[in-house]
């Protein structure tokens, strides 16, 4: 959105099951691919579109390992880094710790990453940066109508929203915790955006972008994800953040962090499409 305001062409590929809500809300262009051919279809779809630029969310070889040696010649490339579990991702895509890339010229660190990625990250050929905060999604800018009964449930105040797009026993865990701030006074009553609620006392809801309605509420239970405590940086008070376990991502740690440093609550996202614009003269 913020680079389409700078009159930039923008698509994003994703293997998201969210991706066509997504591009109905923020009118991207966004063309979902299978995780099981993204390798694949992900170089031939760049190679279709031919882009001046090609962003790297998170993984900088690529989520299957598809940007490494002779696929990045000829190409430009940002990598946007996000906490990962190296190890983890080097041997699912078979990935050597000296394997460079020569068309990822800068990094940008989206968040704080450890000694051992910043110098992993260091040793491929990228120039890595750093933003100042958090990059978040400006939800303000979509004008989404809540459902009615949502926005019943909001209006009565004092609500506990639990938020969570996981698995069935993650919702049922941040659930718990819910009840368990309302037993303490957070709240005195429970709702949740997420796919698969058990209680049948709570209502649950689908909308997005749910960070447009965490004003309303008393407090609000997620995982640690990027996007959740990009979020939790504005008002780490009411946010209660629960690490899960991930393949690659170090919910773990950023949880640590962002309890023991206070985030800046300054929203990165202006500086982030900078670093994009810069990469693209």
């Amino acid at each position: 959105m913020k680079l389409q305001e700078q009159d930039l062409d923008v698509t994003v590929a994703t293997n998201s099951a969210f991706s066509e809500g997504m591009a109905r809300l923020c009118s991207v262009p966004m063309i979902r691919i299978k995780a099981r051919t993204w390798a694949n279809d992900s170089l031939r779809l760049t190679d279709e579109l031919n882009p001046d630029l090609v962003v790297l969310d998170t993984f900088p070889a690529g989520l299957r390992g598809e940007w490494r040696h002779d696929a990045c010649q000829g190409r430009r490339f940002i990598h946007l880094a996000r906490r990962l579990n190296v190890a983890a991702y080097c041997e699912a895509v078979s990935l050597q710790a000296n394997d460079a890339m020569p068309g990822v010229a800068t990094t940008v660190t989206l968040e704080p990453i450890s000694a051992l990625q910043l110098e992993w990250l260091a040793n491929r050929n990228a120039r890595v940066q750093t933003l100042t905060g958090l990059a978040r999604f400006p939800h303000e800018q979509l004008d989404v109508p809540v459902p009615d009964q949502l926005a019943a449930d909001l209006a009565k105040g004092d609500l506990a929203l639990v938020v969570h797009s996981g698995p069935r026993e993650e919702v049922s865990a941040l659930l718990q915790i819910a009840e368990d701030l309302v037993r303490q006074g957070r709240g005195c009553r429970i709702a949740a955006i997420a796919p698969h609620v058990d209680n049948s006392a709570v209502n649950a809801y689908d909308f997005f972008p749910a960070a447009t309605l965490f004003d309303q509420a008393t407090a609000i239970i997620t995982a640690a994800g990027y996007n959740a405590v990009a979020e939790a940086a504005t008002d780490p008070s009411r946010h209660h953040l629960v690490p899960f376990e991930r393949r690659y991502d170090l919910q773990q740690e950023r949880y640590s962090e962002f309890e023991s440093v206070a985030p800046s609550k300054t929203n990165a996202l202006s500086e982030l499409v900078n670093h994009l614009c810069l990469a693209l003269r």
